[in-house]
């Protein structure tokens, strides 16, 4: 009996140091900094001793590895540099929590703490609209990730933003956000309000109301393609005919030579020359 419990105890002895000793053999190497870059995309983690790194992932939810090119290791250092925190969309918020696990080759690895990024990127910034002409100064409209006035600015090329035409504008960052980029948005014409549209065996006539501040009108004479396409979608409006009026004082055509099974509407915009360039309305689109 004695022999039994004295066996027992060695055995539980023994495995109390393999337990002891198992953290210091597989994790001997440890994470003791982690520094976001003044950049706001790269991280630079510092470990205890130099180490050999195998991979490097991205967890919480994202899970992928990163390329060789995308890390750099010196010593005690590693340096990720890709901007891995836009995954596939580009449009995640820009000061998103992430961690990295790195992956030691003598089969250890270590997870960083959450990584908190603060930057203002072109690809977390969408739908910068067009604004349509009132003869009052126009502001830019942009969506994007973050909040103007307290991580980013919207700064104006150009201080009078009334005239049709194209301006300039560039977004930086604001205290921890870094970075800055330009972009630009337009002020078009107002788009033509159609009075009335008609159609014969041979002819189709569209009217509209006459648009201020423009120097002409495009038209395009619609035909309904009703075969589905590849992915079974069924329909879609095709260009039959086409027609540039270059008078803002002409407020109707009539397209002649027109097969009826053809015609199934109109599409209507206007546009301003501006620096000899044609800078279009929204499109109004009518049907028969």
């Amino acid at each position: 009996m004695k022999k039994s419990i004295r066996r027992i105890l060695c055995i539980v002895a023994s495995l109390a140091v393999v337990l002891a000793f198992m953290p210091a053999i597989t994790f001997a190497t440890d994470i003791v900094d982690q520094t976001v870059m003044k950049d706001g995309k790269s991280v630079k983690v510092t470990f205890d001793e130099k180490v050999d790194v195998e991979k490097i992932t991205v967890i919480d939810g994202t899970d992928y590895q990163l390329k060789d090119e995308d890390y750099s290791v010196s010593g005690k250092k590693v340096t990720i540099n890709k901007e891995f925190v836009d995954g596939d969309t580009g449009y995640r918020p820009s000061d998103l929590k992430e961690k990295l696990e790195i992956h030691l080759k003598d089969g250890g690895w270590r997870t960083t703490k959450d990584i908190k990024f603060y930057r203002i990127s072109k690809n977390l910034a969408h739908n910068l609209v067009d604004r349509v002409y009132n003869g009052k100064k126009r502001y830019a409209k942009l969506y994007m990730s973050g909040k103007k006035g307290r991580d980013y600015k919207i700064v104006y090329k150009q201080k009078k933003r009334k005239a049709i035409g194209t301006y300039t504008i560039t977004v930086k960052g604001i205290g921890d956000y870094k970075g800055s980029f330009k972009e630009s948005f337009k002020i078009i014409p107002k788009k033509p309000k159609v009075v009335s549209i008609k159609k014969t065996k041979t002819t189709a006539t569209i009217k509209w109301k006459r648009v201020k501040n423009c120097s002409g009108y495009k038209v395009l004479l619609l035909r309904w393609h009703s075969e589905p396409d590849d992915d079974g979608d069924g329909g879609w409006a095709v260009v039959y005919k086409t027609a540039t009026i270059k008078s803002k004082y002409r407020t109707s055509k009539k397209f002649t030579n027109v097969k009826k099974s053809k015609c199934d509407g109109f599409q209507i915009e206007s546009y301003k020359v501006v620096k000899g360039k044609r800078i279009y309305s929204h499109s109004k689109t009518v049907w028969f």
